[in-house]
C-alpha cells in the first residue's frame, strides 16, 4: 500500500511539474467587430531586440524634430523606412530580421501588401521638445502595427495607446471615458507586444507624467486597390493608364472615355500607378489635365475631375456598399464634390506622408462616422 501510496505521488509531482514548464504562448486579444479592426500580439519583438533598437536609437540621436502636421510639435522620431526607401541603414538591420513574425502575424487579420513606412517615436514626460503625447488621429496606412519597445509602468508611467470605438463588447480594454463619436479603449500592452488596426481608426497616445515612452510604428499598404474616376465636368475626360507601379516604364494606354456626370472603374491598381485624364471640348481640343497618382491607402479611392479637374478627394472613405457621411451618393452613383466640406478635403498622393507626422496623408477624416466606414474586404476574421 506504501508503494502504491508513493508511485501515486510520484505521477502526481510529474504532472505537476510538466504543467508547470508547458507554457503555451498568450493567444492574441482581438476585437471580432466589423467596426473596430483591432488584435494585440504578445512578443511579436523579444525584450532584448527592443532594448538594443531603443540603444541604437539613443546612440545614433538621429531623432526628426521638424514639426508634426497632427499638432505643430516637433515629431522626436526617426524614419528608418519612407515610401519604401531605406533612410536609417543601421537601424533597419536591426529591425529587418524581426518583421517576418510581424508580418505573419497582421497577414491573419488584414490584406496588405507590404511595409511601406517604419519609424521609431520617442515621448517624455520632461524635455523631449515638447512630446509627451500626440493627439487623435488616423493614418495613412491599410494597417497600423505599433510595438512597444519598453515597460509601461516600470519605465514610464501615462503614455497609453487610446483608440475610438462604439459599443465593442469582444474586445478587453480599460474604457476611460466617453465621446460623442464613440468611447476610448486602452489596450493593455507589454514590451515587444504589437498592436494592429485599421488605419482609419481614430486613434492618440497619452500623455506621458513620468520617464520616456518608446514605440515602434510600421505601415502597411493595402493590396490591390479599386480606383473610381468621376468627371463632373460639362465636357469630355479621356482617360489614360501612364506609369505602371512606379516603375521608369512610361506608357500612354487609353482606358476609356468618361462621359458629364460618369465614372469609370479601375479593378487591381496598384500603389504609385498613375493615371492621367485629359479633358476635351466638343471639338476635341484640349482644355485641361490631370495627373492621379494611386496612394497606400484606402482600399478604394476615388478621383475625380470637377470645375479645373483638381485632384481634391484621394482620401476619401467610400466602400463597397458602404457610403462616408462625406458624400451623398446620387441614382447614378456619382458623388459630387459640392456636397463635400471644403475643410474635409485632404493632400494630394504625390505630397505622401507629411515629414514627421505619424498621420501622414490620411489626415482630415475625423468626423466621418465610425459605423460607415470598416465594410470591406481588408479585414479578415479577427
Amino acid at each position: 500500500m506504501s508503494n502504491v501510496f508513493t508511485t501515486w505521488c510520484l505521477l502526481v509531482q510529474l504532472c505537476l511539474a510538466l504543467t508547470k514548464f508547458d507554457h503555451k504562448p498568450a493567444q492574441p486579444s482581438c476585437s471580432h467587430s466589423p467596426n473596430f479592426p483591432v488584435c494585440v500580439g504578445k512578443e511579436i519583438f523579444t525584450p532584448q531586440v527592443c532594448e538594443e533598437i531603443i540603444n541604437l536609437a539613443n546612440q545614433k540621436n538621429a531623432y526628426d524634430i521638424g514639426y508634426d502636421s497632427i499638432d505643430g510639435k516637433p515629431a522626436v522620431q526617426i524614419d528608418v523606412l519612407e515610401k519604401g526607401e531605406i533612410q536609417h541603414p543601421d537601424m533597419y538591420n536591426l529591425i529587418s530580421p524581426h518583421l517576418d513574425k510581424l508580418t505573419d502575424f497582421i497577414g491573419e487579420h488584414f490584406s496588405v501588401d507590404f511595409i511601406y513606412w517604419i519609424f521609431f517615436r520617442r515621448y517624455s514626460a520632461d524635455g523631449n521638445y515638447g512630446r509627451k503625447s500626440v493627439q487623435f488621429h488616423d493614418d495613412s496606412s491599410g494597417a497600423t502595427a505599433i510595438l512597444m519597445m519598453n515597460k509601461p509602468d516600470i519605465d514610464f508611467e501615462g503614455g497609453s495607446y487610446q483608440l475610438v470605438g462604439k459599443n465593442i463588447t469582444d474586445f478587453d480594454p480599460r474604457t476611460a471615458e466617453s465621446r460623442p463619436d464613440g468611447d476610448i479603449y486602452y489596450p493593455k500592452m507589454h514590451q515587444g507586444s504589437a498592436l494592429i488596426h485599421d488605419g482609419i481608426i481614430q486613434h492618440g497616445v497619452a500623455p506621458v507624467t513620468k520617464g520616456t515612452r518608446y514605440s515602434l510604428i510600421v505601415f502597411y499598404s493595402v493590396g490591390n486597390i479599386h480606383a473610381v474616376f468621376a468627371n463632373d465636368l460639362e465636357m469630355e475626360v479621356m482617360l489614360h493608364f501612364q506609369k505602371a507601379n512606379g516603375t521608369d516604364d512610361w506608357t500612354n494606354e487609353f482606358i476609356s472615355k468618361i462621359l458629364p456626370g460618369q465614372s469609370v472603374q479601375r479593378e487591381n491598381a496598384h500603389v504609385k500607378d498613375v493615371f492621367f485624364g485629359i479633358v476635351v471640348n466638343g471639338d476635341g481640343e484640349e482644355q485641361d489635365s490631370v495627373e492621379w497618382k494611386i496612394g497606400f491607402a484606402p482600399a478604394i479611392q476615388n478621383f475625380r475631375c470637377s470645375k479645373s479637374c483638381m485632384l481634391l478627394d484621394k482620401d476619401v472613405f467610400v466602400y463597397e456598399g458602404v457610403q462616408s457621411k462625406l458624400f451623398a451618393n446620387d441614382q447614378d452613383g456619382v458623388d459630387h464634390l459640392d456636397q463635400v466640406p471644403v475643410d474635409a478635403r485632404v493632400p494630394t498622393p504625390e505630397q505622401g506622408p507629411e515629414q514627421g507626422s505619424e498621420q501622414g496623408p490620411g489626415q482630415g477624416h475625423g468626423d466621418q462616422d465610425p459605423d460607415s466606414v470598416f465594410a470591406n474586404d481588408r479585414h479578415k476574421e479577427l
